[in-house]
């Protein structure tokens, strides 16, 4: 009998909260990194097709790598899996607000606009989001994602100190944050043998 037989749809949804394999820091530092080369080839369709298919991969590798190696008794409980999946969509929307904001700023250097709204100019909105978000992922117990939110922070002020592009800042920082991941991954894989 096949132990993902005994699985109920919290125990799946637990396992896609469940953050200590390193796939969750691989699809965040491949959102950026895919973000980064969308923004330096100025091709929409390019970014839109790759980035549609991180989150597969997400669930593929929770499928054969994740749920074969952690038992249900090591997940979660049901109320900090909830916890969690709140807190990912409010990442999420928070990451929404980043790219609203970065499209703001570029299109208030397209259309001029910079003299009359001084604070769409600059890093200053998207730090803010991203201290925010830093601040939420603490809160709710998660200890790498604030770190990476607080290296976007540190891009972002980069940025708006130096000459270098937006879009190489971001793909550098979505490979560093992708690699961490890979680490991660690669710890969970020596540390958990299969269970089946």
């Amino acid at each position: 009998m096949s132990v993902y037989n005994q699985f109920n749809d919290r125990d799946v949804h637990a396992y896609l909260m469940y953050g200590q394999d390193g796939l969750q820091d691989i699809a965040v530092g491949l959102v950026l990194l895919l973000a980064g080369l969308l923004l330096h080839t100025d091709n929409a369709a390019f970014g839109g097709i790759l980035a549609v298919l991180v989150y597969p991969f997400l669930l593929m590798g929770k499928r054969y790598l994740t749920m074969p190696r952690v038992a249900p008794a090591e997940l979660p409980p049901a109320r900090l899996v909830q916890q969690r999946t709140i807190l990912a969509l409010v990442i999420g929307l928070a990451f929404l607000l980043l790219g609203v904001l970065v499209f703001g700023v570029v299109a208030a250097d397209l259309l001029d606009l910079t003299g009359r709204f001084w604070i769409i100019t600059g890093s200053s909105l998207a730090i803010l989001v991203a201290g925010l978000a830093a601040l939420l992922a603490w809160r709710a117990g998660n200890r790498r994602l604030p770190l990476y939110f607080l290296l976007i922070m540190v891009t972002f002020l980069l940025i708006s100190q130096s000459s270098v592009p937006l879009p190489v800042m971001m793909m550098v920082l979505g490979l560093l944050i992708t690699l961490i991941g890979s680490y991660i991954l690669g710890r969970f894989l020596l540390t958990h043998p299969r269970l089946l």
